[in-house]
């Protein structure tokens, strides 16, 4: 990647045999593609003929501090010019600013630096190889990539990891995710629920995003969720990027589409619909029915702990869940994990004591 370049001489070289002084040339030049004339058998003449100059064109980068440019170039030289490796770089002066640039490089197998000058025409942007294509890229996109590798290399090292400091929770619902090949970790876009604590109870508000993350986040199931916090309230959200229920390690900035009055709710064939807060609140109290059978005339309804974390979730008070729990069949696991986890979801401990009762029954 073009932001990670560095300079890259042969190994053992000496500059007290080099024909040219290393340190008269200040700039590094990334050659991306070199193509020389063929014989017929589809080899340089240079390769095996010191009477046959090496002759070309090509492109390449050249670096001055925080600076980069592409440019096209035609060349000239006794030495064969090569391009260079992803972390490779030659040392480079301009002759001629924006005409001539003059490279230096390793002699392979001598102990000396020998020179080429290129005939440059030089680009606005930099150029990068893309699947065979050569493809130039703003200054603009230069700078944001460079900011979004800083920013990742932020996220990837927290400094503030308190779960005080994160009192939202994401309930992410559904995601698409995507190596960054221009800067690294993932970039991912979808849709979940945030779950804002309020006076009056939990309130829940669709929301969609895109994302940064060092590594891609896991959709969260029943009572899941990651703790969050605004950056920015309602446009950007930071986001513990751990395993739910594990520790936070690093850390995803979310740019958010908040919507206050709605929704998402999975529907039975597992896709995602907008309903209103009211609408949720009814779909999230309502008892699944079943018909009832010859064997199983009468058939409750079974309730597991991604119902009564969503029940709670959706604000309802203890009382209508311990109501709903009497009145169900319940397939509740209250191993002390799950336990931790209603727990943390903010189940109340009346409500947890009565699936233990319940549990109890049914087994």
């Amino acid at each position: 990647m073009f932001l990670r370049a560095t300079v890259l001489l042969a190994c053992g070289v000496s500059v007290a045999f080099a024909a040219k002084d290393p340190t008269k040339f200040p700039l590094r030049v990334t050659i991306i593609q070199v193509d020389e004339p063929m014989d017929m058998a589809g080899v340089p003449p240079s390769l095996y003929s010191n009477s046959h100059p090496a002759h070309g064109h090509g492109y390449g980068n050249v670096i001055d501090g925080e600076d980069a440019r592409g440019f096209a170039f035609t060349y000239e030289c006794d030495q064969r010019l090569t391009a260079t490796m992803a972390t490779g770089a030659y040392a480079g002066r301009w002759k001629t600013p924006t005409l001539r640039l003059e490279i230096l490089g390793a002699v392979v197998g001598a102990k000396k630096q020998a020179d080429c000058e290129l005939k440059t025409t030089l680009h606005a942007g930099i150029l990068e190889k893309i699947n065979g294509s050569i493809v130039e890229v703003s200054q603009a996109d230069l700078k944001h990539r460079i900011e979004l590798h800083k920013r990742l290399e932020e996220l990837a090292h927290p400094t503030d990891t308190e779960l005080a400091h994160f009192p939202l929770r994401l309930m992410l619902l559904q995601s698409d995710w995507q190596p960054n090949k221009y800067v690294g970790g993932v970039t991912g876009n979808g849709r979940g629920n945030l779950v804002i604590n309020t006076p009056a109870g939990a309130n829940l508000r669709a929301v969609d995003f895109v994302a940064l993350c060092p590594v891609a986040l896991r959709n969260t199931v029943a009572q899941g969720a990651y703790e969050a916090r605004w950056l920015q309230e309602s446009t950007k959200l930071l986001v513990q990027a751990h395993a739910v229920g594990g520790g936070g390690a690093s850390q995803c900035e979310f740019t958010t589409t908040l919507n206050a009055d709605r929704v998402y709710a999975q529907t039975t064939s597992g896709e995602l619909a907008v309903v209103s807060q009211g609408d949720y609140a009814l779909l999230a109290a309502k008892p699944v029915v079943l018909p009832p059978t010859s064997i199983h005339p009468q058939i409750k309804p079974l309730l597991n702990n991604g119902d009564i974390a969503t029940l709670n979730t959706a604000g309802m008070s203890s009382k209508v869940i311990l109501a709903k729990i009497a009145e169900s069949e319940c397939a509740f696991d209250t191993s002390p994990r799950a336990l931790e986890m209603l727990k943390k979801a903010s189940v109340p401990d009346e409500v947890l004591v009565e699936m233990i009762k319940c549990s109890s029954r049914t087994h």
